[in-house]
């Protein structure tokens, strides 16, 4: 019997990136990509956003691109429609995300250069080996393409990096991302 107040759950749309699991895995994954290296906040939001979201990066016809396709990722997805907007939705959840993996001792966490610097423990890499999903696969191909592309740029070069690849202009993505110009 269907009552007036009934939801069709059809009309309900999940979306992944709003499931905070489902991010903490990816950023476990990240994490482990990275192989212990501290990494700041800024960066970590910067690779996450990128291995999510790769062909952002990535031109046609490079052999990353084709590894990608390869691994399941599409070009086609409606995420690469507004990229500046989805950086900054995720950036004001990534430093949430990581204390969460902090609290659960899969992440440390401490100060690079006057910043705060998280990296995998061994206890968050003994989780990251035993995710493996497709996804899961798909994402660490991502990752390691994104971290080998972007980890070698200065802060400022990583910034100037992400707004061309977001949005070739710059006008909006320096409108709503949050950066410090004073980093190098």
């Amino acid at each position: 019997m269907v009552t007036e107040n009934a939801i069709d759950l059809g009309d309900i749309a999940f979306r992944p990136e709003d499931d905070p699991v489902f991010r903490m895995s990816q950023l476990l994954l990240l994490l482990d990509e990275l192989q212990a290296e501290p990494t700041t906040l800024d960066r970590l939001t910067y690779y996450d956003f990128f291995a999510e979201s790769p062909y952002l990066l990535f031109a046609e016809d490079t052999p990353e691109r084709t590894e990608l396709r390869l691994a399941g990722f599409e070009s086609s997805t409606l995420s690469y429609l507004s990229p500046a907007q989805r950086f900054v939705t995720r950036q004001e959840r990534v430093g949430g995300d990581l204390a969460a993996l902090v609290a659960y001792h899969l992440a440390d966490v401490s100060v690079v250069d006057r910043s705060a610097a998280f990296e995998i423990t061994i206890q968050g890499a003994e989780l990251s080996a035993r995710l493996r999903a497709m996804y899961a696969d798909a994402y660490r191909t991502s990752a390691r393409h994104v971290i080998r592309r972007l980890r070698r740029l200065s802060n400022r070069r990583l910034h100037e990096e992400a707004r061309g690849s977001m949005d070739p202009d710059g006008e909006r993505f320096w409108a709503v991302a949050n950066w410090d110009e004073d980093s190098s």
